[in-house]
């Protein structure tokens, strides 16, 4: 269920680029053994990565393992 939020509103839609697609693998690479990270959620970390931005998630432990992303946990 979508939640009607300002934050809704004001997201920007990103399309996945090479250099994010490279950065997703990588991250499968290292991550997916050790931590189980899925295809979507490493494509999540990688564009945020890519952009300098926080990834804004419901679900922190789906990447906590992820080197130098900033995180920003919220809840409904």
């Amino acid at each position: 269920m979508l939640v009607d939020t300002d934050v809704h509103r004001q997201a920007t839609i990103l399309p996945i680029t090479e250099p994010i697609t490279r950065r997703a693998t990588a991250l499968m690479e290292s991550l997916v053994l050790s931590h189980g990270l899925q295809m979507g959620d490493a494509l999540i970390a990688a564009t945020a990565l890519e952009h300098g931005q926080p990834v804004l998630t419901g679900n922190v432990k789906h990447f906590a393992a992820v080197p130098h992303l900033l995180i920003e946990g919220f809840a409904i």
